[in-house]
């Protein structure tokens, strides 16, 4: 809606109002005046100079009847934008402060947190891959787990590659890595397959923990449980799970058992600690003897020791 003009290209002040005139009239602030025209709610001419110049039969006409409509609906489009702009700026906070919570907490958990492509190199790790490999995290991405195995866990690496490509996920599975200096690592990961939407793997991701602590107590336990505490021989319960495995496999084998006489007397006269380490002699010959034999030497208790001797007959026996 343009103001008039007189042809010759300059305003007929007669027939226009300035939009300080309009803003008293019509009580709309100056700067909605000037959006208004900008958005084609309300369009002003203008003078040579640049100056706003609005037409004086519309004015009029807007501070009679018509004012309130117009007004009442460019209020409400504006509102309606306002709002629109509004939740749409609490929608990006909220996402941004999602984002900073999450990264928070990837990049302050002590768990290892890693993303790879589909050959298995790093696409991401979080600050945690520095305490298990020894390497920054710049320094990570492009290689993998498998560039730190240990010897022994060449294979069951690859195995646990092909377990979690076929069934895509796989749980607790514990694997031995040597770090960039040389340290053993004892590391438990869970992982998922990440696949596009037709189904092919682009990517694995998941998470790692270093469990050395816990997998070297459990180490000693084990140890504890299935060896004698004062010559650290296999005891009673070692030789027991051997014998039945040699059962199970069908094969032949001896058992040879010795103990010390009058250790009794030794023990009553010279006292246990004596007692002890005699105990702990005799089992250090013996475990030298048993170098040069096929066999495996136990610790029952007391002063009883035993011989497994796989694949031998009687014969072999009373020869040992």
């Amino acid at each position: 809606m343009p103001v008039s003009d007189r042809g010759d290209g300059l305003s007929d002040p007669t027939l226009e109002y300035s939009i300080q005139q309009v803003s008293e009239m019509l009580s709309i602030p100056i700067q909605k005046l000037r959006r208004w025209d900008e958005q084609g709610v309300l369009v002003a001419g203008r003078t040579h100079g640049g100056h706003r110049r609005y037409s004086r039969e519309l004015i009029d006409r807007l501070t009679g009847s018509g004012l309130a409509t117009t007004s009442d609906k460019a209020s409400k489009e504006l509102a309606t934008i306002r709002k629109s702009l509004a939740e749409k700026r609490r929608i990006i906070q909220l996402l941004l402060e999602s984002e900073n919570r999450y990264r928070d907490l990837v990049e302050t958990s002590h768990d290892l947190i890693w993303t790879t492509d589909a050959f298995g190199r790093f696409t991401y790790l979080n600050t945690a891959a520095n305490a298990i490999f020894g390497l920054a995290t710049k320094d990570l991405i492009g290689r993998c787990f498998f560039d730190f195995e240990a010897g022994a866990s060449h294979l069951s690496n690859r195995r646990f590659l092909a377990t979690l490509k076929r069934d895509g996920e796989i749980k607790h599975y514990v694997t031995r890595l040597v770090t960039d200096t040389g340290q053993d690592r004892w590391i438990g990961i869970n992982a998922r397959v990440v696949l596009d939407d037709n189904g092919a793997m682009i990517g694995i991701r998941g998470t790692a923990r270093d469990i050395t602590e816990e997998h070297l107590t459990t180490q000693r336990i084990e140890h504890l449980a299935m060896h004698d505490p004062l010559t650290d021989l296999p005891n009673r319960l070692s030789l027991q799970r051997r014998v039945e495995s040699a059962l199970q496999s069908g094969g032949v084998g001896a058992l040879l058992f010795l103990d010390i006489d009058h250790f009794k007397y030794v023990n009553d006269h010279f006292g246990h600690r004596t007692g002890d380490q005699l105990i702990v002699g005799v089992g250090s010959v013996l475990r030298d003897l048993m170098r040069n034999l096929a066999g495996e030497l136990f610790r029952l208790g007391g002063d009883e020791f035993a011989i497994h001797l796989p694949s031998a007959l009687r014969k072999d026996a009373a020869e040992v």
